[in-house]
């Protein structure tokens, strides 16, 4: 916004230099990799400068990349695609669609499931008999945690909608007798 740069050349542009490492997404922003301040900002010994200098005068593309960028939006509004915005709005608010809760079950459970997985293998859960994973989206560390001790049984606490779509991922691995659903807004 400080920049005024395009949104709609932004949104293209922020995600492709995620995919090359130079940026990182946390929360709903970017922020710089280890790579992007080592050999992309001009303080750093590292600096990239005279090699992008050669290729910003050489190349044609990096000139349309800059005016892609720099055009103005059009005086209206251009409209956010209905998949994009932060998940967390509309689950911190109680208010998620199943529509908009797939994706975002999708993306914890991508990012998650690892981390499920090693709590499953390191921690000690054998003295447990049920436990209510609250907030518990794909429900990846229940499915987990059951699998790992057959007598726990789970209950994956989270939004209706959410837990919808837990359902499927439960299934998928099936635990369904030993992990079940609670709809609720763990917030309210």
């Amino acid at each position: 916004a400080h920049r005024s740069l395009n949104r709609r050349a932004k949104r293209a542009y922020l995600p492709l230099l995620a995919s090359l490492g130079y940026l990182a997404v946390r929360g709903a922003r970017y922020h710089l990799t280890d790579t992007a301040t080592h050999y992309l900002l001009p303080d750093s010994p590292y600096y990239w400068g005279g090699l992008l200098a050669v290729h910003r005068k050489s190349s044609p593309l990096c000139s349309r990349l800059v005016e892609a960028l720099t055009t103005p939006d059009p005086a209206q509004a251009i409209p956010e695609p209905e998949h994009r915005g932060n998940f967390a709005d509309g689950w911190a608010s109680g208010e998620l669609a199943v529509k908009r809760a797939r994706p975002m079950v999708a993306y914890m459970h991508a990012h998650s499931l690892a981390a499920a997985a090693g709590l499953a293998m390191n921690a000690d859960f054998s003295a447990a008999t049920t436990l209510l994973d609250v907030g518990g989206c794909s429900g990846c560390f229940s499915v987990a945690l059951a699998h790992r001790y057959p007598s726990l049984t789970c209950t994956v606490a989270d939004l209706p909608s959410v837990c919808e779509v837990a359902k499927d991922y439960i299934a998928e691995r099936g635990v369904t007798d030993r992990v079940g659903t609670l709809g609720l807004d763990m917030f309210r």
